[in-house]
């Protein structure tokens, strides 16, 4: 039986004696580095193009492969093409599988078994040319496919990588029905050789794409990563710093915030003054309405103070019913805020529901200046003042039902 001969990979290529076993080799280098990438990131998607160039190596082995029984010719020509066209399957779905992070339905595998029987068979019905073309055209319809889904994952994902595959992988689509319409025009059987070069390098830089859409992918990773670690280590920062109870910030943020504030109190002039507050008959509240009771109003004294001073200033817990207000003004306009604070405090209160209407705040004040060598003479200042105001004033018991 004559084999109508037909030289898919003619010798002579590039100086080469055999192009095949030379695409071969290519190909099993390729696969190494895709599989080291897999290793390395274990993505389905990456997996699918090792694939693709196990089969791309097979099919360049095959076609490599010299015999002179027609039979085993077709046969060869036949598998050497399902290999072509099923890792060209793979390169294709690969976008869909990037773009779901798992694998296609196994379904989608049983088209293979229609191109395998069409692969065996149209060699021996119709001969090697004519078997050959509709296997370019499939192939070309495939990489269409593919490079647009890469293309519209670039739209979405916005990743360089996707881009360059997807249009190597339309450039190669083209080659494809070259190379097929070569082959059914072809009186000798001989392809151009630049058409085997061109497609050959168009599935590198695919390779070569793909590998910059895994730098892409884990450089995103990475930076999300990154993003989410400071989220936590601010959202850890805010713990550390703020008082569970009340939401106002504690001893450890005035200590770390005090400094800060006293460089510019001294570079810019700026006043600064203290405010210390204590609870009037907060230990009859606990002693009387119980530790939820005094709970609560420490929650409502907190809202109160942070709602009556500037964003720029700051409410710290000192500790049990003691709050410090560090304010941005002078020591007169500081007297004032707390007289201010007081009165204010004494008239919301009576109609707070849930807080006892007996209840007071006493104010104590105290002015940083210039130079100062230790803040907390000026918070002992601050609390000896509250401490006299708290002395002076006369509050009745009230009614802590």
């Amino acid at each position: 039986m004559a084999v109508e001969r037909v030289e898919l990979f003619p010798s002579g290529v590039l100086g080469v004696a055999d192009p095949a076993r030379l695409g071969a080799f290519g190909a099993m280098v390729v696969t190494a580095l895709f599989t080291l990438l897999y290793v390395y990131r274990r993505r389905a998607y990456i997996l699918q193009w090792v694939s693709a160039w196990v089969l791309l190596t097979g099919a360049l082995s095959v076609a490599a492969r010299d015999t002179q029984q027609a039979t085993v010719a077709l046969l060869m020509l036949g598998f050497s093409r399902f290999l072509s066209l099923t890792a060209i399957l793979a390169i294709a779905s690969s976008p869909l599988t990037f773009r779901n992070r798992r694998w296609l339905d196994r379904r989608y595998l049983l088209g293979l078994a229609p191109i395998l029987g069409w692969c065996v068979a149209s060699p021996f019905l119709f001969g090697p040319k004519m078997a050959l073309l509709p296997g370019y055209v499939l192939a070309a319809a495939l990489l269409v496919a593919g490079g647009l889904t890469f293309l519209g994952v670039l739209r979405q994902a916005q990743l360089l990588g996707t881009g360059v595959v997807g249009i190597t992988l339309l450039l190669a689509a083209v080659t494809q029905v070259w190379i097929g319409v070569a082959v059914a025009r072809s009186a000798t059987g001989v392809l151009p050789a630049e058409l085997m070069v061109v497609n050959g390098l168009l599935f590198l830089f695919a390779a070569l794409g793909m590998h910059l859409l895994v730098f892409e992918e884990m450089t995103f990773e990475l930076r999300i990563a990154n993003r989410r670690l400071q989220e936590t280590q601010t959202k850890l920062h805010g713990l550390a710093i703020t008082d569970s109870l009340t939401g106002c910030y504690n001893r450890r943020f005035f200590h770390e915030v005090i400094g800060r504030e006293l460089q510019r109190h001294e570079r810019y002039d700026l006043p600064l003054a203290l405010l210390f507050v204590d609870i009037d008959q907060f230990k009859m509240v606990n002693d009387t309405l119980g530790h939820e009771a005094g709970d609560r109003l420490l929650e409502y004294v907190a809202l109160f103070l942070k709602g009556n001073v500037r964003e720029a200033d700051y409410v710290f817990r000192w500790g049990g019913d003691e709050f410090l207000v560090l304010l941005s003004c002078t020591l007169e306009e500081a007297l004032e805020k707390g007289a201010e604070l007081t009165t204010t405090f004494r008239a919301t209160v009576k109609t707070a529901s849930g807080i006892p209407t007996g209840v007071g705040l006493s104010v104590g004040c105290s002015e940083v200046i210039a130079h100062t060598d230790d803040i907390m003479d000026r918070i002992r200042e601050a609390d000896e003042a509250m401490y006299r105001k708290k002395q002076d004033t006369k509050i009745g018991t009230g009614d802590y039902s």
